[in-house]
């Protein structure tokens, strides 16, 4: 019995270097992004909010926390279930039920509502660095992958 290797084309492998390269970008674009959006919600308005439910819910790439809540403000009231800016969750069953369970059911918090637009609103304001850490390393090296698979 005998095995062929066979090295990919170098259109092919040109093509999956600018596939790598182009992901990575967009994952440090999209870090970059999203930490400046988070540590503006830092300076949005605190207001009086209630938890409307907490739990853990399936989805078809595994579990995520499912956290809503509602507040007034400007004689409006509104409904969200934004947390925070970057959402970073696992897929175990474990991790949802843990952040999940932090709130509980009419329980009082504060949220903080965006000034510009009082649909939006975060229940943990300020950047998450190690989210926005992860994403960012992982745009550099996917980046880095593409470049090295382009030169090399």
């Amino acid at each position: 019995m005998s095995f062929e290797f066979s090295v990919a084309s170098p259109f092919a492998l040109l093509v999956f270097s600018l596939v790598l390269s182009v992901m990575g970008c967009f994952l440090i674009y999209w870090s970059w992004r999203h930490s400046r959006i988070a540590r503006e919600t830092s300076g949005w308005t605190p207001v009086p909010a209630t938890i409307l439910r907490a739990r853990a819910k399936e989805r078809a790439e595994g579990y995520e926390p499912d956290i809503a809540y509602h507040y007034a403000i400007g004689g409006k009231e509104y409904e969200s279930s934004q947390v925070s800016i970057i959402n970073f969750y696992g897929t175990s069953l474990e991790g949802a039920r843990r952040k999940a369970h932090r709130y509980v059911a009419t329980q009082r918090v504060i949220a903080y509502v965006n000034p510009a637009d009082h649909s939006q609103a975060v229940l943990i304001p300020g950047a998450q660095p190690i989210e926005a850490s992860i994403l960012f390393i992982l745009g550099l090296l996917f980046a880095a992958g593409g470049a090295y698979l382009m030169v090399g």
